[in-house]
């Protein structure tokens, strides 16, 4: 994605929001309803750009608390207002210091540096301004910490025995703390938690200690679980441990005796560096982005996603229902997410053994209740074209195979049109009145990428030599050539408007317009240069909608000849897209993930979904194509075979009574909603109307009776 950034911080979209500061009172329909909380969708809000690696993340109030591998003369804090997230303002830094590890108690931040380990302690109550009160060095090398009520616990590596260990520090007054007690392990450290003042450590080859520090000034050892493989491990919830077991799951630990813990439920999920709980949904920052599971049922936590972030998220926060990430090259990253419905995936059919779908070119077309699939084989198998039967999408059938070789698939009447970019095969109609009998009636050796179908005549994007064909097919059994246009631009995916055809070459920010009102005679009328290279185009009457790397270009092209940029819109940060379609309003961009976009503003499209095909299939690379009809998404999804997908509504309206964003509809949402009142929080605006004031009050009353689905 191609972000500007400003000195310290950018922003994407923006909000309005007004102050109004007043006691409120409420009458209720009090009982718990409970949300759908399962499937994610998201929008990126905002990012910000440090210019340097940041780390941690600490959120008090309306302030983010970003800590950053600094340099010297750097600050180790950088602090934001994100009293609007869509445009979080830098306004203040602090520590010429390292900082890894950010804790805030009340007033005080507690800002662990590294290089050397050194724990600083903060006067925060001018955000603005902050002021070093305390410092403490720690020996050893950073690897955790974790503040229990007056106990900061800070474990650090070293070779010597004598340095290495998990230093408990005194920090009732922050400026003059004091180390009280040192736990001694052996080998390297994963970060701590604590439950009921009890703290786990995993250390390897140690295991997993488990201290009780009811006294906390002197830790207790209550046992060593010495085979477990429990790394990073975090709270969540009263007796309930997340670790990262094995490095590819993550498992649910029952720790309410902590002298006999037991593992309820596993999830596969990477290796997690950070860990948050909100409501029945954990967050988890790893080396690829946000992870996502849903923890409503501990024995059976259950996969809802990733989002991709250009490196690794060390530290993921929650904040009034905004996910923050700070990771090293990513500044911070602020994103809403919106859950919303059950998994759409209805079904898969893998590709056959010996095949994958091929990963740059066209590969699938629906046609009635029949899905045509190209797989590419190996020189001994050869490629095939898969029919398959979705007129039950949850039960999809394979019918059969051709061996045949497809980059875009067109359909009139009863053929079928293929074409593929060969002198040997080029463009070939089939008769398929029975999907299950293919007779091929006629062929025209001219090589081609994507076909258009018009007037009884096909339109084929072609490559250096032939740019753009025009082929008569009025005689499906004589296909014949009458019109051809060379042009320095290849041809690779064409779209027809009126008298006017457009076409891009694959990967390159050129957009071809030629006149077609002749066919025997095509001209080129312009060409237009785009913000970046494009892979393919969709037309929905006078837009014209190209898909980047990681974005969509948004044309108005109702002059043909002069195409208009009206918008850029960013997709999930780092997934690669190659693919565009179009059905009912909605834009499906295909490629690592399919996002969904609303275009009820055609020139402005918005992410409203997403789905990502290798939670569900080791799928690898996904370059996808997509076909879509009544609600369904079929995902030609790379060596994750066809996924059909529901997409049916892919954001429902969220539950904006929920304030306090834990699931379920109570009372508590009514304190929850004063403090975003009385903080000018997003969650105050219940009408939509862009303001916080006390008709929101109104408002939410409404929404809580209301309910949700």
């Amino acid at each position: 994605m191609a972000l500007e950034y400003s000195e310290k911080f950018m922003r994407l979209t923006t909000r309005i929001a007004a102050v109004f500061l007043c006691p409120l009172a409420a009458a209720l329909s009090v009982g718990a309803q409970t949300d759908s909380l399962q499937c994610s969708f998201e929008s990126l809000l905002s990012t910000t750009n440090v210019s340097i690696r940041t780390h941690d993340i600490a959120i008090a109030g309306k302030y983010a608390y970003v800590g950053t591998l600094a340099s010297t003369n750097d600050f180790g804090i950088e602090i934001y207002d994100i009293s609007d997230p869509s445009q979080p303002i830098h306004s203040g830094s602090a520590i010429g210091d390292r900082v890894e590890y950010i804790v805030i108690s009340d007033t005080t931040a507690f800002a662990i540096a590294e290089s050397p380990t050194t724990i600083h302690a903060l006067d925060i109550s001018n955000p603005q301004s902050p002021s070093t009160i305390g410092s403490l060095p720690i020996p050893g090398s950073l690897d955790s910490a974790v503040l229990n009520g007056s106990s900061l616990y800070v474990a650090t590596y070293s070779h010597s025995s004598l340095e290495r260990g998990i230093y408990v520090i005194d920090v009732s007054d922050p400026s003059a703390m004091i180390q009280t007690d040192r736990l001694t392990f052996d080998g390297y450290s994963d970060k701590m938690a604590f439950l009921n003042d009890t703290l786990f450590h995993y250390a390897y080859p140690t295991g997993l200690s488990v201290y009780d520090c009811t006294v906390p000034t002197a830790p207790k050892l209550l046992t060593v679980y010495e085979e477990s493989r429990f790394g990073n491990l975090f709270a969540a919830g009263e007796n309930l441990l997340y670790a990262n077991h094995d490095d590819d799951r993550v498992c649910a630990i029952d720790v309410s005796n902590p002298e006999a813990i037991q593992v309820l439920g596993e999830v596969d999920m990477p290796t997690l560096l950070d860990y948050v709980r909100d409501g029945n949904i954990g967050y988890g920052g790893g080396y690829d982005g946000l992870y996502m599971f849903d923890l409503t049922d501990p024995t059976n936590p259950t996969n809802l996603g990733s989002i991709d972030s250009p490196t690794e998220a060390h530290s993921v926060s929650v904040h009034n229902g905004l996910v923050f990430l700070a990771g090293p090259g990513n500044g911070l990253d602020i994103l809403e997410i919106n859950h919303t419905r059950a998994s759409p995936l209805l079904s898969q059919i893998p590709p056959r053994p010996g095949r994958i779908s091929n990963f740059s070119e066209r590969a699938i077309a629906r046609h009635g209740d029949t899905v045509y699939l190209w797989h590419t084989g190996s020189r001994s198998l050869g490629d095939e074209l898969l029919r398959i039967d979705v007129s039950d999408p949850a039960s999809p059938v394979v019918l059969g195979a051709v061996a045949l070789r497809a980059t875009d698939i067109q359909f009139s009447d009863q053929h079928v049109h293929i074409v593929v970019p060969t002198h040997s095969e080029g463009y070939t109609i089939f008769e398929v009145q029975d999907p299950n009998t293919w007779n091929p009636v006629g062929s025209l050796n001219l090589p081609g990428w994507d076909l258009e179908l018009r007037d009884q005549m096909a339109f084929m994007a072609g490559d250096n030599n032939s740019t753009l064909v025009v082929v008569d097919i009025s005689d499906p059994t004589n296909p014949t050539q009458i019109g051809s246009l060379q042009h320095a631009i290849s041809g690779y995916s064409i779209e027809l408007s009126g008298n006017a055809a457009f076409l891009i070459d694959y990967g390159e920010p050129t957009l071809l317009t030629v006149d077609v009102s002749v066919p025997t005679t095509p001209s080129a009328t312009s060409t237009t240069q785009l913000p970046g290279e494009v892979f393919d185009i969709e037309l929905v009457d006078n837009w014209l909608y190209a898909i980047g790397r990681n974005d969509i270009y948004t044309l108005d092209v109702s002059n043909p000849a002069t195409p208009i940029l009206t918008s850029t819109t960013p997709l999930i940060a780092s997934s690669v897209y190659v693919s565009i379609h179009h059905e009912d309003g909605i834009l499906f961009a295909g490629g690592e993930q399919l996002v969904t976009l609303d275009i009820s503003n055609p020139a402005q499209p918005v992410v409203n979904g997403w789905y990502d095909p290798s939670n569900v299939l080791d799928a690898g690379t996904n370059w996808m194509d997509i076909a879509s009809s009544n609600g369904f998404a079929y995902i030609n999804a790379g060596e994750g075979g066809l996924q059909i997908v529901d997409v049916s509504g892919p954001c429902d309206t969220p539950c904006l009574a929920d304030t306090n964003h834990d699931g379920v509809l109570s009372p508590t949402d009514f304190t929850a909603w004063v403090g975003a009142f009385n903080n000018q929080l997003p969650e105050c605006d219940q009408n939509n109307d862009g303001s916080c004031t006390p008709t929101d009050f109104t408002a939410w009353v409404g929404n809580y009776n209301a309910g949700c689905d």
